[in-house]
């Protein structure tokens, strides 16, 4: 089934504690989806949330999306380990999706992969409403250098017509129905 990984790309400044970044000049979203490990953001008072917007998806072939997994880059501070709890959530009243906690032990960045969730029940109107929701827990700081949401999805089949509601116009040809 394909895959699309979905990027922060705007922040709930409501639901966004005290972050900070390096180099200083950059917002969250724009560390947090560049792919550049150079680029960190942490929390600068302990026990700190990161409310995070995703992009929408733009797929043309988009028929049903099967599960969503979150993957989050991150390392421990110099001052010992990072916990935190990564969660992707519903954009709208911040209902968690799936929650997974994790705890950084070294300084060196890695990929923290929390459970996949099923949500194949689901549209793409749900998948354009999820968010992430990164929280620093038990007083530590961590950095972040990369935020994904892995989309599985089911494509509609080449040559195929998928038609939930409305109607098809035909001003020439000829539809068979086999």
């Amino acid at each position: 089934m394909p895959q699309v990984d979905l990027l922060p790309n705007d922040i709930d400044a409501s639901e966004t504690g005290n972050w900070e970044s390096t180099p200083a000049v950059q917002i969250l979203p724009s560390i947090l989806n560049d792919g550049d490990d150079s680029t960190l953001c942490n929390n600068a008072s302990q026990n700190q949330s990161m409310f995070l917007l995703l992009d929408n998806l733009e797929i043309s072939n988009f028929q049903s999306p099967t599960s969503v997994q979150l993957i989050v880059r991150a390392k421990a501070g110099a001052k010992g380990s990072a916990a935190f709890t990564a969660e992707i959530v519903k954009e709208s009243n911040g209902e968690a999706i799936i929650s997974n906690n994790h705890t950084a032990t070294t300084t060196s960045l890695d990929n923290y992969s929390g459970t996949i969730a099923n949500i194949s029940d689901e549209n793409e109107a749900f998948v354009n409403g999820l968010a992430v929701k990164i929280t620093t827990t038990a007083a530590t700081q961590g950095f972040f250098s990369q935020v994904t949401v892995k989309l599985i999805y089911v494509e509609t089949s080449p040559g195929k017509i998928l038609l939930n509601t409305g109607k098809i116009l035909l001003n020439t040809g000829k539809i068979t129905i086999s």
